[in-house]
């Protein structure tokens, strides 16, 4: 799988794919008037050729087929999300707006917005975006339902600090850091998954998972360091629990520096 910038070269395959996913996926949701009402916003050219210098465009390559494409402006507006219906639920949205998201955050955009049609609406909601209206859209001769999607991008990541102790964003040169306190069998008696072995797969895929928690709205994860030094000797952070609408509190320690008070509410709040 891939994901790169769409060039003005790819319009006509998009333009197809934006017919295609349509007449096949969206007529889930739409009757077959609107779809083909829809659908016909596939011309004229110079439209998407507007758009194009409008907006930025990635596509994702899968199997050697264009597997689904996504658009944003400077203002964060998402204006196309289109997955080729050979490819439906294998990740290919999700990719695309994770890509959107750390461009945003790159280019300071502080929020993001669609108009999600009713058959995206789970997905953005399930992205963390929120409903802000329920609307009739003109396509092109119809007026169609869809929905105002809006959510926060998190800009700046907030450390802490206290006497003793920081809290920082856990990057990818952490990686020995946190490997060392991950692969400790002692440390991981009561996590729900195995040592860590290997720090370039799971101990890297764990960054990445605190990451984009965070940039989903979801979570966020910490690193805890002593003053004097930029080593990451746990981590503490919070999860959000959709089933309870609470956020769940976790953390863990290296055996190294255990019974020193690093974890006790009383340490943390001097």
């Amino acid at each position: 799988m891939t994901i790169r910038n769409a060039t003005i070269e790819d319009l006509p395959c998009l333009r197809e794919l934006f017919l295609d996913t349509i007449t096949h996926v969206n007529t889930l949701d739409y009757s077959v008037e609107e779809a083909q009402d829809w659908a016909s916003c596939r011309d004229p050219i110079e439209r998407w050729q507007k758009l194009f210098n409008e907006h930025t465009f990635w596509l994702c390559e899968f199997e050697n087929k264009i597997a689904g494409f996504i658009s944003i402006n400077d203002f964060g507006f998402i204006n196309s999300l289109f997955i080729n219906k050979e490819f439906l639920r294998q990740g290919i949205a999700k990719k695309l707006l994770q890509t959107i998201e750390k461009y945003a955050i790159q280019n300071n955009i502080e929020e993001l917005t669609a108009e999600a049609s009713i058959t995206a609406k789970p997905f953005f909601e399930k992205q963390g975006f929120g409903v802000e209206a329920e609307q009739l859209r003109q396509a092109n001769k119809l007026k169609l339902k869809n929905f105002k999607v809006k959510k926060k991008m998190l800009m700046v990541f907030p450390t802490l600090n206290t006497r003793r102790l920081s809290l920082i964003e856990i990057k990818e040169n952490h990686l020995d850091d946190l490997f060392e306190i991950f692969s400790d069998p002692e440390t991981m008696t009561f996590y729900d998954c195995f040592p860590h072995q290997n720090k370039e797969v799971e101990t890297l895929e764990l960054i990445l998972r605190h990451q984009k928690r965070t940039v989903d709205g979801n979570g966020i994860r910490w690193g805890i360091t002593l003053n004097e030094s930029e080593k990451i000797i746990g981590t503490i952070g919070l999860m959000y629990n959709p089933t309870k609408n609470c956020a769940n509190l976790g953390y863990d320690l290296n055996r190294k520096y255990w019974n020193q008070g690093i974890i006790s509410k009383k340490k943390f709040i001097e």
